[in-house]
């Protein structure tokens, strides 16, 4: 009976093989240089043939399936021994085709002695083991692992030393079968080291594959091989290996390149440029093609040239589609029946064409699974590009070689829905995500002709609840990426963390969180040399030699040691921030940055006394230095000799600035209501608040200037602009407030055209609702500020130090004022405790007059101030500061509260596995020349691990328990024993990933018991809706809310009678004025007539398919409510199903604008001589040409009263007529036009009466972007 046998490369040559085309084996065809080891069953008829190799085997490569095997000295000193690992490895890998196989592993000995393990591999149950011993001697102990399919624990060891030991007579056996149906791949893995460490002994091992799903049922099929290890004397030579090699019969498995029966291929898409590269591959992933380079590749290969003219197009949006759409059309092997919705902007289109890959270009997708038997368990789909900040990693490696997906996430959190479990080979959440990571860490995935390799997970905060986790994937290898720049991820990592003893000895949740300090957006500013870091006057350090942390300020009252007062604050020269000051274009040098630095993190500020010498001339103003102090490094650097520019750069996050007025929230509002603020200072409040927020929507409604400033900030415009996220539908911006704003801009008016009436309806109907929804106060004497310790230690406890660069406004008496003196209130949020707000007295400290836009608390007394609000520190905590005396005055100082947590242990497990102590990986990892093997192993096992404790780790419940203290603390207080324990949950949870930190799993059943002894009903479902504001007895908050709703209403109908927008035409005699020109001249030219006839029927074909297919979207989407079972129903929550409605009617849309767009004057193969016609058909595929505006200016006289569909499909030369109609138009390229919004002087001076006390959101980021600040 013969045998098929594919023999697979070995691990250390795996990694570094070429992703972009085949390599043949100089020792043979059968050895890939592609795939993992595989075995593939085939019939056999008689025994298998051992295979005997030695060293030279090794070497000559026939052994390239395994590892180089460890040599004992115990033993001959030439002997080979095989990583046992790889055998169970490979059984791990072929449960697609083996249900069931055994391991036979024969160890010599004074007597002979044998291990038989058995592993199997059932479609719908866990995998099972089982050990069988012979022999007279002891076997080496080996687990019997216990494993409860209903039950999470750690798998236990069974069995001891004396029941492993047999009579050397005895032909019996005892057999260890695994308890409650099998072992999970944890078990797997415990059972595969134990193999490991005991076979340290000169071995065969064979593998036999039983019950093959490829034959008939009930067929035994043996597919095995053998392999002894020898001793180099017992070594006949290479003639032998080869007699061995020509009676097997080798079978290439299909995933291999590196065959006779396989040609070499070119990745030919390398000769597009990468961002190219990137939308075609998107396109063809959205076709259904497989995740591999080389498919991807020769399916795109016929379109090579058409995209490469296409990139150089002038149109380049529109050809770059059309040849997308002719690909899909004839490629498409999925469910979607258009291209994707998701289009790169026009702005970021115009800048990959005009300057190449943006180094701020953001790669995003997201990772699925597939259901289907026959694909893969996962697929990756990609999402259009956009923009990104740069953090440390981007600039390093560039924002190329980095990929964030979604990753996809169960429907029941306790409960793997069949077709995952069948995939998989796993029933529990924690085996599916074990089962993701393998997907992503153990095989590289082929993408853009790279190799990739998941590098790190994160959570996400967003409202997507269904893909909440991040996976950040690098490439490792590949296209593009030269041979000095290839980097494994444990590479990667080193070069963030070193991995040195001391990082090593951190926790896992600690240590993952430092590796997330790299991904932070951040502008890289000041590089140091390493003797400006730390400098020491005393004993000055030679360039290159490495810094030492200075120690924290500590102070002592008696004989009490306080705690750190300036934790995670340090200094820097005068001339650092001057040189922030004109790297990011600032109008003033700032006096704190938060960033990084090589391993430090925290706030940085100018140092007063060497400012003060310095405008004194007493020093030398081009001074560099920064100090780095313990509290601020978070973990041990690269030692000095491998510096690393990005190692002594400072990155910084953000920065100091003049402040704007702030909001308080409804956590502030609570606790200034228990400190005794009244009610009708707060309801004023509210009362201007409102006033002034509604009457610049009075003052817009009339005003095209202003109304446009208003969509802009209430549309939330500038954040969307910044990250590339104008999205289009046809020929029409996809988000209503961009429409609006191009309306506007095109010289529209909501009184004159009903369809942008319409659109601004519905975004003033959203703005009432949202300030219903969500009460905000703003306070124009108050602010928020980074707060700073003393860096001169002149204030005394209790005092503070408010400055301001340019002033703020009071508007008491209209002047602004640089600087606050006398009592203020100061808080951080999250602010739940009684003691989370507190009264201080601001004083005008001539030492600290330059220290401005910041908040400066003193450093004395036994706790910092900043660790009385909230457990706050120094590093970059944004203060809320108060200096109203309607709020100040009547505040009441409280006693201390005891902040400790004395139940943590009652409500959190914690995590704490250092990284030093985690089981060391017996899969096979990459070579490296950069770290040992040691190293090598570590960093995999904590990236391994660091991604499962996120994938595991519960979802943030912070602000569930937020809403519980708040509704909790309306009732009883927020003094009661309860409510504060609930306070000191949400300030645990805080930072509950980063310490390890998660909440019991009965802590909901521990909650409702406590609740219930205070006679408390929490229900999910129960309201507390607004109370009257004269109801003294009433919550305040409820109070507030009653009074906000009630000024709501009254305005809102103010508004409405005012402002009578409902009679606005539909009809716009600048946008007919162009066909109805053409038909006057229709009348006497037969030529034109029939052109006409031949537009309007075209037209009457994309209306009825409009029609149709929305017909059909809506019966379909009727329909698919019931739905339910894998793939539907249970399977997506309303917020995807809104998802899939919208993508819906994006497809619809995108059908239909290529269907009109394509319109041209004549039938396709028809030409003319007529001198107009002509004309027309020259630029007919042109966005601006006259023929689009003639059919533009045709489509709106048909279609403006009947719904939309004009502006999706031809919105931009609507715009372009009326622009024209109107007045003097200007021409503004799309990248140029992004970057634009009104000038605040100019809006000043048309509304010179207008005086905002009040900011929102948007506004601030605004004034943020109006100064160039960031160029990240």
């Amino acid at each position: 009976m013969g045998q098929q046998v594919a023999i697979g490369d070995t691990a250390t040559s795996s990694r570094r093989r070429s992703v972009s085309g085949s390599s043949i084996s100089s020792s043979g065809s059968i050895f890939s240089a592609r795939a993992r080891p595989r075995f593939v069953p085939a019939a056999s008829t008689s025994p298998p043939t051992p295979l005997t190799f030695t060293q030279n085997s090794f070497n000559a490569g026939v052994d390239s399936t395994y590892q180089h095997a460890k040599q004992d000295t115990a033993h001959q000193e030439d002997a080979v021994y095989p990583d046992i690992s790889h055998l169970v490895g490979m059984m791990e890998e072929q449960h697609s085709w083996c249900s069931s196989a055994w391991i036979n592993l024969e160890m010599p000995g004074e007597e002979e002695s044998r291990i038989w393990g058995t592993i199997s591999q059932e479609p719908n149950e866990y995998s099972s083991a089982e050990l069988v011993h012979h022999n007279s001697q002891p076997c080496p102990e080996l687990p019997i692992i216990q494993s409860d399919e209903n039950s999470s624990a750690t798998p236990q060891v069974r069995g001891s030393e004396e029941e492993y030991s047999f009579g050397s007579d005895s032909d019996d056996y005892d057999e260890f079968d695994v308890g409650g149906g099998g072992v999970t791949l944890d078990c797997f893995d415990e059972f595969r080291q134990e193999m490991v460490r005991t076979t340290k002994v000169a071995a065969r091992a064979e593998i036999v594959a039983l019950e093959s799903s490829v034959q008939e049922p009930d067929t035994e099929v043996t597919s095995s091989a053998i392999f002894t290890t020898e001793s180099e004397d017992d070594y006949d030579g290479d003639d032998d290996i080869d007699n061995v090699l020509q009676g097997l019969d080798m079978t290439p498995f299909e995933s291999q390149t590196s065959t006779l029966d396989k040609k070499p291929w070119t990745y030919v898409l390398s000769k597009l440029p990468f961002w190219a590269q990137y939308e075609a591959t998107r396109v063809a992933l959205h076709c259904g093609l497989p995740l591999s380079n080389e498919e991807l590749s020769n399916a795109l290969s016929p379109y090579l040239a058409k995209l490469q003219i296409a990139c150089k197009a002038k149109d380049l949006q529109c050809s770059w589609y059309k040849v997308m759409g002719e690909f899909f059309s004839h490629h498409n092997t999925s469910s979607q029946t258009s291209l994707p919705k998701q289009r790169i902007s026009t702005g970021l289109f115009t800048v990959l064409q005009r300057d190449g890959w943006s180094k701020t270009a953001y790669m995003t997708g997201s990772i699925e699974f597939n259901s289907s038997r026959n694909r893969p368990p996962f697929s990756i789909r990609l999402n259009a590009l956009s923009y990104q900040s740069l953090n440390r990693f981007w600039r390093k490696y560039g924002s190329d070689r980095f990929l964030t997906v979604r990753l996809p996430s169960l429907p029941n959190a306790n409960h793997v829905p069949m077709p995952f479990e069948r995939k998989v080979f796993c029933r529990t959440p924690q085996g599916f995500h074990e089962a993701l990571v393998r997907f992503l860490m153990e095989e590289d995935i082929e993408l853009l002709g790279r190799a990739w390799r998941l590098f790190y997970v994160r959570d996400v905060k967003d409202k997507n609840k269904n893909q909440p986790f991040q996976a950040i994937l690098f490439a490792v290898r590949g296209e593009g990426i030269k041979l000095e720049d290839e980097c494994e991820v444990e590479e990667l990592l080193n070069w963030h963390i070193p991995l040195v003893p001391k990082n090593l000895n951190s926790t896992v949740p600690k240590l993952w969180s430092r590796v997330a300090l790299g991904l932070t957006k951040t502008s890289a500013t000041v590089q140091f040399t390493t003797d400006q870091i730390c400098p020491d006057p005393r004993n000055p350090r030679l360039p290159g030699d490495p810094y030492t942390p200075e120690p924290n300020v500590r102070n002592t009252v008696g004989n009490v040691e306080g705690e750190i007062m300036d934790d995670g604050c340090s200094f820097a020269s005068p001339a650092v921030f001057r040189k922030i000051q004109e790297q990011l274009g600032l109008k003033e040098a700032p006096t704190a940055v938060q960033g990084r630095l090589g391993g430090a993190k925290g706030l940085w500020i100018v140092d007063p006394v060497a400012l003060k010498e310095v405008s004194q001339g007493k020093r030398d103003p081009n001074e560099i230095w920064i100090r780095v102090n313990e509290s601020q490094a978070k973990y041990q650097e690269h030692q000095v000799s491998e510096l690393d520019p990005a190692w002594t750069t400072l990155d910084l996050a953000w920065f100091s600035h003049p402040p704007k007025p702030a909001n308080v929230n409804l956590q502030l509002l609570a606790v200034l209501d228990h400190r005794g603020v009244p009610f009708e200072p707060l309801r004023d409040l509210v009362d201007e608040h409102l006033e002034s927020i509604i009457q610049e929507l009075n003052n817009a409604i009339d005003d095209r200037l202003l109304l446009r400033n208003w969509v802009y900030v209430n549309g939330k415009i500038s954040n969307a602009r910044a990250m590339a996220k104008i999205g289009y539908l046809g020929s029409c911006p996809a988000a209503p407030a961009e429409r609006l704003l191009m309306w506007l801009d095109a010289g529209f008016r909501p009184q004159s055209q009903g369809h942008v009436r319409e659109e601004l309806t519905k975004m003033i109907e959203d703005f009432w609702e949202s300030l219903k929804e969500k009460m905000h106060i703003c306070i124009p004497l108050s602010t928020n500020l980074f707060c700073i310790a003393d860096p001169t230690d002149t204030l005394k406890e209790g005092e503070v130090s408010l400055q301001f660069s340019r002033g703020i406004e009071d508007p008491r008496t209209g002047r602004r004022r640089d600087f606050v003196e006398g009592d203020i209130l100061v808080a951080r949020n999250p602010a739940q405790l009684p003691s989370d707000i507190q009264k201080v007295r601001a004083v005008n400290n001539e030492l600290l007059r330059e220290l401005k836009d910041v908040i400066v608390f003193s450093r004395q007394g036994l706790r910092s101030l900043a660790s009385l609000l909230s457990g706050g520190d120094y590093d970059g905590d944004k203060c809320w500061i108060c200096w109203d005396p309607r709020i100040v005055e009547p505040f009441q100082k409280e006693g201390p509260i005891n902040t400790a947590f004395d139940g943590e242990s009652e409500w959190f497990t914690k995590y704490e596995e250092r990284v030093n102590k985690l089981p060391l990986p017996t899969t096979r990892i990459p070579s490296s020349t950069k770290l040992t093997l040691y190293q090598m192993r570590v960093a995999n096992a904590f990236l391994r691990a660091g991604a499962l404790y996120t994938l595991n780790s519960q979802p943030n419940l912070l602000g569930i328990y937020s809403k519980i203290h708040e509704r909790y603390s309306k009732q009883f207080g927020l003094a009661d024993d309860l409510a504060l324990e609930l306070a000191k949950i949400c300030a645990s949870l805080v930072d509950a990933p980063k310490q390890g930190l998660s909440l019991q799993q009965d802590h909901a059943s521990l909650r409702k018991k406590k609740f219930s002894q205070k006679g408390y009903d929490d229900s999910p479902g129960r309201k507390y809706p607004p109370a009257d504001p004269g109801d003294a007895t009433a919550n305040i908050i409820a109070r507030l809310d009653g009074f906000a709703q009630m000024k709501i209403t009254e305005r809102k109908v103010e508004f409405e009678n005012k402002h009578k927008l409902e009679h606005a035409p539909f009809s716009d005699s600048d946008l007919t004025e162009m066909i109805h020109a053409e038909d006057v001249r229709a009348r006497l030219d037969p030529k034109i007539k029939d052109c006409l006839r031949y537009l309007r029927t075209e037209l009457g074909k994309v209306s009825d398919k409009w029609k149709s297919m929305v017909n059909r979207r809506w019966n379909s989407g009727s329909n698919q409510r019931g739905n339910s079972g894998f793939g539907g129903g249970p399977m997506y929550s309303q917020s995807q199903s809104q998802a899939k409605e919208d993508e819906s009617f994006g497809s619809t849309v995108d059908a239909c604008y290529a269907e009109y767009f394509m319109i041209k004057p004549l039938p396709e193969g028809q030409t003319t001589m007529h001198p107009i016609i002509s004309r027309w058909m020259k630029d007919a595929e042109k966005p601006s040409s006259e023929w689009q505006l003639l059919k533009a200016s045709a489509a709106f006289l048909k279609w403006s009263g009947v719904g939309s569909i004009v502006w999706y499909l031809a919105g931009q030369q609507l715009c372009e007529l009326k622009a024209r109609a109107t007045g003097t138009a200007r021409y503004v390229i799309e990248d140029i036009y992004q970057s634009l919004k009104t000038d605040r002087r100019f809006m000043r001076k048309r509304e010179e009466d207008r005086m905002t006390f009040g900011v929102t959101d948007e506004e601030e980021e605004i004034w943020y972007d109006f100064e160039d600040d960031i160029p990240c």
